[in-house]
């Protein structure tokens, strides 16, 4: 994810803290966006969990540890195996020295065989207990790998997602500022068509209004980014 990696870490300081807490006093805990609608923080992460395929639920990670170390103990098993031959032969030995009493027929031209072997292990010097061991190790360490991805991706999410609260925060009252000085504006304009006011007077609120709507404009777009970043993370655009 080349988006995520050049994502610029939210680090809110103190003041940022308590800026945050601010924000869930007073329930503005949510993001709003088109992509998402409301959302919390829980349900991103939740979301991003779901999403990520390395995020495996710890059961699975032990079940499969059981069916490995499973395999392993069957060695341990009695080994049965059958085995059948049948052959053919187109001559057969025959005995032509008559014994009085006795009738001797020839060997028959086809033969049956049926061998069933049993074998069990009584001593493999270590080796299974060895491959036992590795396995545990290997099963742990993919334990703890996927805890590390997903604490990875649930902090890249906390990281984003209160980046865009600050941003959704700042916007609206970018919006609310503007609609103010617009607001002023007509005011203004009134205040010099009655002799009021001056001319300066009403370009100094227009730059004003300028700067309020380019600063606006860098944070519709500084949030539309971070909401993308959101949703390649969660994997959730509706």
């Amino acid at each position: 994810m080349k988006l995520c990696k050049n994502f610029k870490k939210f680090t809110p300081g103190r003041y940022g803290l308590l800026i945050l807490l601010v924000i869930y006093l007073n329930g503005f805990s949510k993001l709003k966006s088109q992509e998402f609608g409301p959302v919390s923080f829980t349900e991103c992460i939740n979301k991003a969990k779901k999403y990520h395929p390395f995020s495996k639920d710890k059961q699975t990670i032990d079940a499969t540890r059981l069916a490995k170390l499973n395999n392993i103990s069957v060695s341990w098993l009695p080994q049965l195996s059958l085995n059948a031959q049948a052959t053919y032969q187109s001559e057969a030995t025959k005995i032509s020295v008559p014994i009085p009493g006795v009738n001797i027929s020839g060997t028959p031209l086809d033969q049956y065989k049926l061998n069933l072997d049993v074998n069990q292990m009584i001593y493999d010097g270590g080796s299974l207990s060895a491959q036992k061991k590795l396995t545990e190790a290997g099963i742990e360490a993919e334990l703890q790998q996927n805890e590390t991805d997903i604490y990875k991706i649930s902090d890249q999410v906390s990281n984003v997602f209160f980046y865009s609260l600050l941003l959704q925060i700042n916007r609206d009252v970018y919006k609310n500022t503007l609609e103010d000085l617009d607001s002023k504006e007509k005011k203004i304009t009134s205040g010099l068509r009655n002799g009021i006011l001056m001319e300066s007077d009403l370009n100094s609120i227009r730059v004003e209004i300028l700067k309020t709507r380019q600063m606006l404009s860098e944070l519709e777009m500084a949030f539309a980014n971070s909401i993308g970043v959101l949703v390649e993370l969660t994997g959730d655009s509706s």
